[in-house]
């Protein structure tokens, strides 16, 4: 079992999630050369990093996020200038629309156990990151709406540069169980009760199918 550590009630992750933001012309053929690219699992075993998911856009299939675990910035960073996978992506570069971009670097705060097929990504920026996340953590409010349409938060992702920038991860059985979640008037009345925690209201960054690697 992989180490954790208790911080403030939250549960997490010592190694750091790096979302690659991808756009490419052919999502399947993309993914089933991704899969088995030797390059790219000869480095992540170099450079100790793992991926272990895809997440894909159920709006728009070709953009996907490519999700790497990585002891920290600095070895993420080592290995994406690394002039091996540079050279990789160069030879792939006609599956791509536009070049494979970070989109982001997180500190994964896990919270509810559930099945990952379709996930929601819900974007906050937070006046106090800790404030926000023990009431949010707790959720009495939030887990007597959720199983009305079979979602609960999987995980909280905090961005290490921007503490007070995270995003919800939300397990949900579709886009429209989120929407309807979203708008319940449970809900609204909610996010009206932290407002104080917040810089602006949360933004949802759509629904997204899970790919499960390892």
């Amino acid at each position: 079992m992989a180490w954790r550590s208790i911080f403030l009630g939250k549960e997490t992750t010592p190694m750091i999630g790096v979302h690659v933001a991808h756009q490419v012309k052919d999502f399947d053929d993309w993914f089933q050369n991704f899969k088995t690219a030797s390059v790219r699992n000869d480095l992540e075993t170099e450079y100790g990093l793992k991926t272990p998911r895809v997440i894909q856009d159920v709006r728009n299939p070709g953009h996907c996020n490519v999700v790497v675990q990585a002891p920290d910035a600095d070895t993420f960073n080592k290995f994406w200038d690394d002039p091996r996978i540079t050279s990789a992506l160069e030879k792939r570069s006609d599956e791509f629309i536009t070049p494979p971009q970070i989109w982001g670097m997180f500190r994964s705060h896990n919270l509810e156990s559930q099945n990952e097929s379709h996930i929601g990504l819900v974007e906050h920026h937070l006046k106090d990151f800790d404030a926000w996340f023990e009431a949010f953590s707790i959720g009495t409010a939030r887990k007597a709406v959720q199983p009305d349409y079979g979602m609960s938060v999987v995980r909280v992702l905090q961005n290490i540069e921007t503490p007070g920038h995270c995003i919800a991860v939300w397990a949900v059985p579709d886009e429209d169980a989120l929407g309807k979640f979203r708008a319940d008037p449970r809900t609204v009345a909610q996010i009206e009760k932290i407002s104080a925690h917040l810089e602006k209201s949360p933004e949802l960054l759509g629904t997204w199918k899970v790919h499960q690697i390892q």
